[in-house]
């Protein structure tokens, strides 16, 4: 039995096409969403007794004392889970300034204790609630909401 060209062209498109559409999502995948993949994380968090560090692509380094720290919020995004979805910010300033922390950030996952022994009435539910949320919204952490 012998197959025609035309046979064999279509059995090479339906094994190459869905191999390539597979290596193409990953790559986009792992662009977007490194955190997802184990890669090398983008952003790294450092908590002292003085306050936060957030060393970024490039080596760009924001720092901020808890001293100044005005608000404690959570964005959320609808973008995940592709993208980075989470966001932990701190006002500061007159609270027009915000440090944006990126969820995938390395000690992330490690410094809510920290602030809710830093910042009394800080609002575990905010947090469960961005945690569940899967649309563009902000949850207010700290100051609660009688204090602001």
């Amino acid at each position: 039995m012998t197959l025609s060209l035309w046979t064999v062209v279509l059995i090479v498109l339906a094994l190459v096409f869905p191999l390539a559409t597979l290596w193409y999502a990953v790559k986009k995948a792992r662009e977007q969403a490194p955190f997802l993949f184990g890669d090398e994380l983008m952003y790294r968090l450092t908590l002292d007794d003085r306050g936060l560090r957030l060393l970024g692509p490039g080596d760009e380094t924001q720092e901020l004392a808890w001293s100044d720290v005005s608000a404690v919020q959570i964005r959320t995004t609808d973008s995940g889970p592709f993208a980075e979805d989470v966001f932990w910010e701190f006002a500061f300033g007159n609270g027009s300034e915000l440090l944006s922390v990126p969820n995938s950030a390395t000690e992330v996952h490690d410094f809510l204790d920290i602030l809710a022994a830093r910042f009394p009435g800080f609002d575990h539910e905010a947090v469960i609630g961005a945690m569940g949320s899967t649309d563009d919204a902000v949850f207010h952490a700290w100051p609660p909401a009688e204090e602001e």
